[in-house]
């Protein structure tokens, strides 16, 4: 499994809190193939350093399309691999924030969540 973090994933407008930062996977078009995003339930004070949800232990883990900014700040986002012969993935995202309030939607592809850089426009990762 692989930590969605703010390494990784980053926004912030003005006048906007991390809860109203919506990432939404783009299922029509970009959902990854070879694995899914899951929300990992933390404790509510927080992981511990280095903590990661157990890969087997299906407790506590929900696949979703969607996810905030907040999540990502908390430590909840996480890419599963299901296994297999290949070991790329790669989804589409959109990031919107409430209309009015400073923010603007995106669109951005998921690319390298395996820890490489981030680019501005495309916000791409691929599990490697």
């Amino acid at each position: 499994m692989v930590l969605l973090g703010k390494r990784h994933l980053q926004a912030a407008f003005k006048g906007v809190g991390s809860d109203d930062i919506v990432y939404t996977i783009d299922v029509s078009e970009g959902k990854p193939k070879h694995g899914e995003v899951v929300l990992a339930s933390t404790p509510a004070d927080g992981p511990a350093e280095g903590w990661r949800p157990a890969p087997a232990d299906e407790r506590g883990l929900t696949a979703t399309t969607s996810f905030t900014q907040q999540d990502v700040n908390d430590g909840a986002v996480w890419y599963r691999h299901f296994g297999g012969d290949t070991n790329a993935d790669s989804f589409l995202f959109r990031q919107a924030s409430p209309s009015g309030s400073g923010g603007s939607e995106r669109q951005g592809r998921d690319q390298n969540h395996g820890g490489q850089r981030r680019t501005t426009d495309t916000n791409k990762y691929q599990h490697k």
